[in-house]
């Protein structure tokens, strides 16, 4: 039962994945970009003091070295440029949009340039809504006070609370750990240690 659940969500969260980033590549076809260019594009959208290659590989969840490939095409294409240049390598100083790439990214990114990046998010979340209410899927909306420590502790106590009364309900008991307990006694018992 567990291990079908597993399949069918990592399904769904694979078709979703896949879904955006057609979107991404549809919308900015066109322009010739590819869907890696408008995660970067965006990342620069909303950071105009510029981030440098490294801090916008983190942004985008992508190793430096596709970071780099991407700076030079988008260099290439005038939507970039190196604000300050490193002095010894490339893409070392802050990355930022040029003006014909601020000029264009409202229109790459579907960002309206009349509202902001979060507010566009929240649209976005409550259409999502809509659509699963629409089909008869069960939702949530969970959110915090606020997006510090404290409110990061709340969520984290929030999942792990919903963990454990999900698996009573389910008929398995969270918090036995048979895997955990077996690892153990063969560590100890290849360790030596008496009374293992």
């Amino acid at each position: 039962m567990y291990a079908e659940r597993f399949q069918t969500f990592s399904g769904l969260i694979s078709r979703a994945e896949k879904a955006l980033q057609r979107a991404k590549a549809e919308n900015v076809r066109g322009y010739g970009l590819r869907s890696v260019h408008v995660s970067c594009l965006l990342a620069l959208y909303e950071h105009e003091e510029g981030l440098t290659g490294t801090e916008l590989a983190a942004v985008c969840g992508v190793d430096r070295a596709q970071i780099s490939r991407v700076a030079t095409e988008l260099t290439g294409m005038g939507l970039i440029c190196e604000a300050a240049p490193g002095p010894r390598r490339r893409y070392r100083g802050a990355l930022t949009l040029t003006e014909e790439g601020r000029a264009a990214a409202p229109n790459l990114l579907l960002v309206d340039a009349g509202r902001d990046l979060h507010d566009i998010c929240r649209t976005a979340r409550d259409a999502v809504k809509a659509a699963h209410i629409s089909g008869g899927v069960p939702n949530i909306g969970v959110s915090v006070e606020r997006r510090d420590e404290a409110g990061y502790a709340e969520l984290v106590c929030f999942f792990e609370l919903a963990c454990a009364i999900s698996g009573y309900m389910s008929g398995v008991n969270p918090f036995d750990q048979p895997g955990v307990e077996a690892y153990k006694k063969n560590m100890f018992k290849m360790l030596g240690k008496p009374g293992a």
